[in-house]
């Protein structure tokens, strides 16, 4: 691992821990009546004017997850692929296999990836303003971290990232930690609210 990943990593954990610490202490104040709660909602990085109700629109948000999901199954497979055969200790002929298979999906499904990610994106915010949580803003954390990430892969697909930062972009859209890090935000920040 280099020092580049390393210090990447530790700013991430930094931005975690924040965002959980302050998920927590806003948690307990909001257990202390009505008066904490409108603390806690007025506090809140991310607050926004919903109703007081914890149910959103279900449909909205498992159509989102799924279309995420879809989008990134070439995302899943390249990981995948490119760690099995390190893992396994494969022979080159399997290990070319691999790489030919990697490359083959990644040219079929990268047009899920390109067309399903802004459109998960904009159906994730509809679910967002159907829906209200008192209990957590991780949620909105979620939604927020996705943005960016889809925000970025629109930006470089379209050419729009100056070419000396261009390199650094690629690297972060395609880092592993970014993304698994929106995937645990909106798993624990949903965990939460069901």
């Amino acid at each position: 691992m280099t020092t580049k990943n390393i210090s990447f990593l530790i700013l991430f954990s930094v931005i975690l821990s924040f965002i959980f610490f302050y998920e927590i202490s806003s948690s307990v104040a909001s257990d202390h009546g009505k008066k904490s709660y409108r603390k806690h909602h007025d506090d809140n990085l991310f607050s926004s004017k919903h109703s007081q109700r914890d149910k959103g629109n279900e449909f909205t948000g498992e159509l989102s997850a799924w279309m995420f999901f879809i989008a990134n199954i070439t995302v899943f497979l390249s990981l995948l692929l490119k760690g099995m055969p390190r893992l396994l200790n494969l022979n080159k002929t399997s290990e070319k296999k691999i790489l030919f298979f990697n490359k083959s999906q990644k040219k079929y499904l990268k047009y899920f990836h390109y067309i399903l990610n802004p459109l998960s994106l904009i159906i994730a915010s509809i679910h967002f303003s159907l829906s209200s949580c008192r209990t957590s803003s991780l949620p909105e954390w979620g939604l927020l971290s996705m943005a960016v990430i889809v925000v970025i892969g629109i930006f470089m697909k379209l050419k729009l990232i100056p070419h000396s930062i261009r390199k650094n972009v690629y690297r972060f859209h395609t880092n592993s930690i970014p993304f698994g890090c929106v995937i645990i935000i909106l798993f624990l920040g949903h965990s939460i609210v069901d």
